[in-house]
C-alpha cells in the first residue's frame, strides 16, 4: 500500500506494527534545518552537506536504522551534490549517503559491521558490494561511503 507519512508518523521511525511498506514520493522537509530537527540523536550531518526536501519517509527510516543499529551515523550526502537521477536518487530525496571511513575520530567499524550483517544482495553495475535489510532497502558500498536507498519504511534487521 501507498506510505505518506505524518511529522509525528515521522518521528515514531515506522509504519506501525513492524509490517514493511513501500514509501512514494509526499511530504518532504522543505529546509535542511526541519529534516536535521528531525533526525534521532545519534545522526549528524556533515558540513556542506544538505537534507533540503528530503523524504519524510527517508528520515524516518534512518532514525529507525540508527536506533537498531545503534552506532554513530554520519550523513555525508543528502539532496546536495551531483547524484545519478531517477526516480529514486538523492535528488527525488530517498537516497542518503552514510559515512563509512575513519574521518575525524570517527568509528566506522559499528556502521559497517551492521550493515555487512544484512542480507547479501549481489554487486552493483559499477561493483559496489550490495545488501538488504529486512524491509528491502538496498545499502551499496561506494569507496568511502554507503549509498543507502530508503525506499521503505519499517524493520531494517532480520528477526
Amino acid at each position: 500500500s501507498a506510505y505518506n507519512l505524518s511529522t509525528s508518523a515521522a518521528q515514531s521511525g515506522t509504519g506501525g506494527g513492524g509490517e514493511t511498506q513501500t514509501a512514494t514520493p509526499g511530504a518532504v522537509y522543505e529546509t535542511n534545518e526541519q529534516a536535521v530537527q528531525a533526525l534521532a540523536s545519534g545522526i549528524t550531518l556533515k558540513e556542506g552537506a544538505s537534507l533540503a526536501g528530503v523524504q519524510q519517509t527517508t528520515i524516518a527510516q534512518l532514525n529507525q536504522f540508527q536506533s537498531e543499529c545503534g552506532c554513530n551515523v554520519v550523513i555525508t550526502a543528502g539532496t546536495d551534490g551531483s547524484h545519478s537521477a531517477g526516480d529514486v536518487s538523492h535528488g527525488t530525496g530517498f537516497k542518503v549517503d552514510l559515512r563509512s571511513n575513519a574521518v575525524g575520530g570517527y568509528d566506522p567499524g559499528p556502521i559497517n559491521n551492521f550493515i555487512q550483517n544484512l542480507t547479501p544482495a549481489g554487486t552493483r553495475s559499477d561493483g559496489a558490494a550490495l545488501y538488504k535489510d529486512a524491509s528491502g532497502n538496498v545499502y551499496a558500498k561506494e569507496g568511502d561511503h554507503w549509498d543507502v536507498s530508503f525506499t521503505k519504511v519499517g524493520p531494517v534487521k532480520v528477526r
